[in-house]
């Protein structure tokens, strides 16, 4: 029976909690027999401790060595130890492995000529995944250790024949040749040294082969994903990382017949098959099939397939080895077992492209990299869409031009088509850009002029989630050949088919949705003439207008998911001139809905964008443009932006009094948001006559129960309550309730801020009983519909604050305050003047709950606040607001947020 490889582990007693994970990961070989360790905690009591650990470390076959700064400094360790392990390893008497534990200045010490682990020197410590390290080792040591069942098979230098009872020569040591475990190796590619990431496809790749051998694979197993993406660097890397579990390997070109024939003929010679004397291929092919059958643990890689029927010819059962199959193509059937590849993770992309680069050396951490540095190579990351063969060629641009990052962001977005097409000149792993890479796919679809059209239509739309309901509309946008199509359900499939083929783009049928990679859709426009650009952008944004929904509550998810097409759309608007009337009503739409959510910068943005282009369009009404500038005013409204907000409203009401009858609703619509402008100045003289007239057009207009008819009475009920005419005020606002939860449900936002209006009316009237159910009810309807960051919400906790204040339940309103102070400082500014005020307000509270300290820094921030503007600023927004020391007053100051 053969003995157990001695394995001797030499360490700091600092560092004993790494020698425990250590026994507890090499506890399979152990079990199996294959090792037994030895370190000092075995010493029995009474012994002489010197001699035991001398006695250990002669007699080891294995030495390890735990490095770490504690190691390196401990005199026992350094001048007993480690000088005998390195004689033992230099006349061949045992393996020394040092193992890197933590950070420190190893490179100098004597053992540093010696391979070490984990791979690339990379400490322990520094793993997310420390488990992940200690398997490397214990694979490594599994590796030099392997029983030697077949000796035969097995070079006699890559024996470790201690095993049998006799020393030999084990010169190999941790030996550099990742191939000398196999018996035939014909990779064609050298380990990748930038390689990261994948860690989870690696660990898939081996469950799925099942390495413990408890059950046979008999199906390839496919490694699927865009050109680019990296699939046949995770198979490389697989071979190099397991490679102690295989006795061959075995590289085949599958692109084409010739190079899959060229391939084998080539295993052949490798084998010393006899073939000398065949003349047919075929008969080569079976000899190299029929040598494969009858072999174990050998690994055929079937790198770049294209031709899936093409590829059965050469395919070979063996239950007791693997196949592994690269391929651009999305489905395998029944050929393969299928692992889809993914872009790389943002933090492992970043990385990468910080190492590739040449920015950190292959033994730095991501936090090595300065801040600007990976903030800017996030921003690449982000426009390479974590495409590894796009981060590879941009590194290696950076290094060869000895650019900066920030300099190839620049010209990037400047020359993006010629960096796509440039792949560097000294590129191994993958030597075509990402142009050629894409272009070899694109020239497949000549056949396809349907799945064609489909892709470039969906070139000009965002890469994620392309809705397929945007391919049902009644509009003649999709092209001759795809336009002819789309109504049958069929005939699309199959179109989709062909267009998902070489993972160009992606399905997904639960959400009904297209993903297209950003770098695909580039290198296709980069393919196109001008005028099919132009084509193709005018054609895909007309239908996504089609497609836009009214921005009202029910419709805000479709609206969400269409929003990120638009946010591309307004990218290339001056671009592929698409200054026309469907991209203004897109961007009118898109910028509403934004409002509606309170992102009102980004609302503006869209809605001014919209009026520019409406005013060039010759084919748009008035109507259009009023009512553009009629929601603007609202939206200044919104924004507390007073004297912007009224003089938008009137040019709009002119605009369309000017050319619509005043009984027009679209004249009526801009008077009634006139009217709002003059409730928030306290001009009621001129909002309640306006709001009157407004109630009574839209329930001759529309009825008695509508939408509009609810914000009607809900405007008409604020003036009263604004007057003091309460009873009157109650009637209206009430009776706008019922309307609201009758017609939009009782979780509809609407409906809370009607809720919140009547509970501040309530407040008003001293019925705090009755108006802390409903700001109450309010808030928690926002919260849940809208999430905790929407203008309404602020709202309905300010009506809480003014509620809880006026009864003194002070330690409420510090509740309150604390949720409202984040409110406000992400809405209005955490240097505002507004947030100053509120503070002090604040800051005041807390002192009246004996909280003098939170006050005490309150008081600072706000003071911080107020110094850092002029006294002019200050009298100014004193003046405006109307602030005064009574704590009465604060429902004053933020009376504009109690309108809707």
């Amino acid at each position: 029976m053969s003995m157990s490889a001695k394995v001797f582990i030499s360490y700091s007693h600092k560092d004993v909690k790494y020698v425990e994970l250590l026994q507890a990961h090499l506890s399979p070989l152990k079990r199996e027999f294959i090792i037994e360790t030895w370190f000092d905690r075995k010493i029995q009591a009474g012994d002489s401790w010197d001699k035991e650990i001398h006695s250990a470390l002669v007699s080891a076959d294995i030495i390890l060595m735990m490095i770490s700064a504690d190691f390196l400094a401990s005199d026992y360790c350094y001048d007993m130890e480690v000088k005998k392990a390195l004689t033992m390893h230099d006349v061949g008497e045992a393996v020394v492995i040092p193992i890197i534990l933590r950070p420190c200045d190893w490179l100098s010490a004597p053992f540093s000529k010696l391979q070490a682990l984990p791979r690339d020197g990379k400490p322990l410590s520094s793993f997310s995944n420390i488990d992940e390290a200690f398997l490397q080792i214990t694979l490594e040591i599994r590796r030099i250790t392997k029983t030697v069942e077949h000796p035969e098979e097995i070079p006699a230098t890559n024996v470790v024949e201690h095993r049998f009872g006799k020393k030999k020569n084990l010169s190999h040591k941790l030996d550099k040749d990742v191939g000398s475990n196999s018996i035939h190796w014909n990779l064609p590619h050298l380990q990748n040294p930038y390689f990261t990431g994948q860690t989870d496809i690696l660990n898939e790749i081996q469950k799925t082969l099942k390495f413990n051998h408890t059950a046979a694979l008999t199906q390839p197993l496919a490694i699927c994903g865009l050109g680019g993406i990296g699939k046949t660097q995770t198979a490389v890397e697989f071979c190099y990382k397991y490679r102690m579990l295989y006795k061959g390997f075995f590289w085949i070109c599958a692109e084409s017949r010739e190079s899959l024939i060229s391939d084998f003929i080539g295993i052949a010679n490798l084998l010393n098959l006899s073939i000398k004397d065949v003349k047919e291929q075929g008969e080569i092919i079976e000899c190299v099939k029929n040598w494969f059958r009858n072999k174990p643990d050998m690994l055929l890689i079937f790198d770049n397939v294209n031709d899936l029927q093409l590829l059965k010819e050469f395919i070979v059962s063996n239950e007791r080895s693997h196949i592994i199959i690269t391929t651009r193509l999305q489905s395998v059937g029944t050929i393969a077992n299928n692992i889809n590849i993914n872009v790389m993770p943002e933090r492992e992309g970043i990385l990468f492209l910080l190492k590739r680069s040449k920015i950190l050396s292959l033994n730095n951490q991501i936090e090595e990299a300065s801040e600007v540095d990976r903030e800017i190579a996030e921003k690449i990351y982000d426009e390479m869409g974590g495409l590894p063969l796009a981060l590879d060629q941009a590194g290696a641009y950076i290094e060869e031009t000895h650019s900066s990052l920030e300099e190839y962001l620049e010209l990037y977005r400047i020359e993006g088509s010629k960096l796509r097409a440039n792949r560097g000149e000294y590129s191994c792993t993958h030597p075509e850009s990402v142009t050629t890479t894409f272009s070899i796919s694109f020239k497949r679809f000549k056949e396809f002029p349907a799945a064609a059209e489909l892709l470039y239509f969906c070139s000009f739309l965002s890469s994620d989630a392309i809705p397929e309901d945007i391919f049902k509309l009644e509009v003649k946008a999709y092209g001759d050949h795809l336009g002819s199509i789309v109504k049958d359900k069929y005939k699309f499939n199959e179109v989709i088919k062909k267009a998902t083929r070489y993972s160009l783009i992606r399905r997904s049928p639960e959400n009904k949705t297209l993903n297209m990679h950003r770098l695909v859709q580039a290198v296709l426009i980069d393919s196109m003439p001008e005028a099919s650009k132009i084509f193709w952008a005018k054609n895909a944004y007309t239908a996504l207008n089609l497609l836009f929904p009214e921005p009202a509550f029910k419709n805000w998810e479709t609206c969400q998911n269409i929003l990120p097409h638009v946010n591309v759309m307004l990218d290339q608007i001056i671009k592929y001139n698409l200054e026309i009337k469907p991209t203004a009503e897109l961007l009118n739409s898109s910028g509403w809905y934004l409002s509606e959510l309170g992102q009102y910068e980004m609302a503006e943005k869209y809605i001014i964008h919209a009026e520019n282009i409406f005013k060039k369009c010759k084919d748009v009404s008035t109507e259009y443009i009023g009512n553009s500038l009629s929601k603007l005013g609202m939206l200044y409204h919104y924004q507390s932006r007073k004297q912007d907000a009224e003089s938008t409203l009137k040019k709009s009401l002119n605009i369309l009094k000017a050319e619509l009858d005043e009984n027009h609703p679209a004249v009526i619509g801009a008077l009634n948001n006139l009217g709002v402008i003059y409730e928030a100045q306290s001009k009621y003289y001129k909002a309640e006559p306006i709001f009157k007239k407004c109630l009574k057009f839209y329930q001759n207009y529309t009825g008695l129960e509508s939408t509009i008819v609810a914000t009607c009475l809900n405007n008409l009920g604020f003036v009263y309550k604004s007057q003091g005419r309460l009873s009157e005020a109650e009637h209206f606002l009430i009776k706008g309730l019922d309307l609201r939860g009758k017609l939009l449900g009782e979780e509809h936002p609407d409906v809370a801020m009607s809720m919140n209006n009547v509970g501040s009316l309530y407040t008003y009237m001293g019925l705090y009983e009755k108006a802390e159910k409903l700001i109450q009810g309010s808030l928690n309807i926002c919260i849940k519909s809208l999430g905790d960051s929407h203008p309404y919400v602020t709202k309905s906790l300010i009506n809480l604050y003014i509620l809880y204040l006026l009864q003194k339940r002070l330690k409420e309103c510090e509740k309150v305050c604390d949720k409202l102070m984040s409110c406000f400082e992400r809405e209005s500014g955490k240097e505002s003047l507004f947030f100053a005020s509120f503070l002090d307000s604040y800051a005041r509270i807390l002192k009246t709950n004996i909280r003098k300290g939170k006050a005490k820094d309150i008081e600072a921030k706000a003071k911080a606040i107020w110094e850092n503007h002029s006294q002019e600023e200050v009298e100014s927004f004193k003046k405006e607001k109307a602030i005064k020391t009574s704590e009465k007053r604060f429902m004053n100051l933020y009376k504009n947020y109690n309108k809707i």
